[in-house]
């Protein structure tokens, strides 16, 4: 192969890669804008499940019609439907990948792993809650014990 050619196909891989490169970041922003736009709206509270490491499981059914609004300034609320005009909770939120955090104060900050569904009608809410407890076969007495937490929503 000569120099030009040569030259030629480096420049031509050179921009191939490039353009390679640049469409993955353009799709994983696309991904992204697609979740943020997919939370925007109303949800309302189903169901809640408590799954410990021992596989307990602990199913509570709404007793209460709350919902969640996600608004697309990046708000959100949280009402009762029975008094719509006083919020539970508000503040901002943020979602990266799959990752939401609710930020409902200056210093108070909550991480949930967001699960939507594929018809675009579910929303779970998923974190963990760590405890210690009793137990006299782990050194110190104590073990930590770890428990699932998944709220159901349903897009009103």
């Amino acid at each position: 192969m000569n120099r030009k050619n040569l030259l030629r196909a480096s420049l031509f891989g050179m921009l191939a890669l490039a353009f390679v490169f640049s469409g993955c970041e353009k799709n994983d922003d696309a991904q992204q804008d697609e979740m943020a736009k997919s939370v925007v709206g109303t949800w309302k509270y189903v169901k809640h499940v408590n799954i410990t490491d021992a596989g307990d499981k602990d199913v509570m059914l709404s007793s209460v019609d709350c919902f969640f609004d996600f608004r697309e300034d990046g708000t959100f609320r949280e009402y009762s439907i029975s008094n719509p005009s006083v919020s539970l909770s508000s503040g901002t939120y943020e979602l990266e990948s799959n990752t939401l955090t609710l930020l409902r104060g200056e210093l108070s900050d909550e991480q949930y792993t967001v699960v939507i569904g594929s018809d675009g009608k579910t929303l779970e809410m998923r974190w963990v809650v760590y405890s210690l407890k009793e137990d006299a076969n782990s050194e110190g007495g104590v073990s930590r014990e770890s428990t699932l937490c998944v709220s159901y929503y349903e897009k009103q």
